[in-house]
């Protein structure tokens, strides 16, 4: 978990989702990256959040979402 990680957990659209706690997901990434101390328990607690945002970004963000259009 590197720098895409604490890009995307810093991202406004993560923090102010009203599905997650984005600050608490991102007070809890935060020491784990600056120790580099990850273990896969804690990894695999976050990443459905990660994940969640990046199909949030896919379908409402980026040109190849549905609203554009794409078939």
């Amino acid at each position: 978990m590197g720098v895409a990680t604490r890009e995307r957990v810093n991202n406004k659209e993560f923090l102010e989702n009203n599905i997650w706690d984005g600050t608490a997901i991102r007070d809890f990434i935060a020491p784990r990256q600056k120790a580099k101390n990850w273990n896969r328990r804690d990894a695999l607690r976050v990443w459905m959040y990660l994940q969640a945002d990046l199909w949030r970004e896919t379908f409402f963000s980026s040109s190849w979402g549905m609203h554009q259009g794409a078939a």
